[in-house]
C-alpha cells in the first residue's frame, strides 16, 4: 500500500491554485512485495495487475533472478497492456466486464459462522442483475 500527499498546482491561465492528490510508494511497494513473496518461494506464477510501464523494471528483475517462475500482465477492462512489461517476457491475461460482473458479492451470504452482508458501497448499480440470476439462453 502507498499513500498520498497533496501537491500545490498552479494554472498558467487563470492563475488559479489548487491541491492536487499524488499517488507515492505503491509502484516501488508493488515491485518490492512480488520480489520479496517471489524470494521466499511463495507461489510459482504471479498476476501483475498494472499497465504502469514503470513496473517494466520489476518484470526484467523478476524474469532475470525467478526464471523458473511465471509473471503474467493483467489488464484490467478497456485498457492495454505495457508493452515495456510484455517486452521483459510477461505472459498477458484481460480482466473482462464479465469477469467483474461474476465477482460482484450477492447482498447476503450465510456460512457456519453467521449471516454476511455485502457492504452498500459494493453494491453494483440500480437494476443490475447477478449472471446467475439471468435467464439462461436455450
Amino acid at each position: 500500500m502507498g499513500h498520498y500527499v497533496h501537491e500545490d498546482m498552479d494554472c498558467r491561465t487563470c492563475q488559479a491554485i489548487w491541491r492536487k492528490p499524488t499517488e507515492k510508494e505503491t509502484d516501488i511497494n508493488l515491485a518490492l512485495a512480488l520480489v520479496d513473496d517471489a524470494h521466499m518461494d511463495l507461489f510459482d506464477h504471479a498476476y501483475l495487475v498494472t499497465n504502469d510501464s514503470d513496473q517494466a523494471a520489476t518484470a526484467k528483475l523478476f524474469a532475470k533472478r525467478f526464471p523458473l517462475k511465471k509473471l503474467t500482465s493483467v489488464s484490467p477492462p478497456g485498457r492495454r497492456h505495457s508493452q515495456h512489461i510484455l517486452g521483459a517476457g510477461a505472459a498477458s491475461a484481460l480482466i473482462t466486464a464479465k469477469h467483474l460482473e461474476r465477482s460482484v458479492m450477492d447482498p447476503m451470504i450465510e456460512d457456519e459462522k453467521g449471516l454476511i452482508v455485502r457492504p452498500y458501497e459494493y453494491a453494483p448499480p440500480a437494476g443490475w442483475v447477478h449472471p446467475k440470476d439471468r435467464p439462461q439462453k436455450a
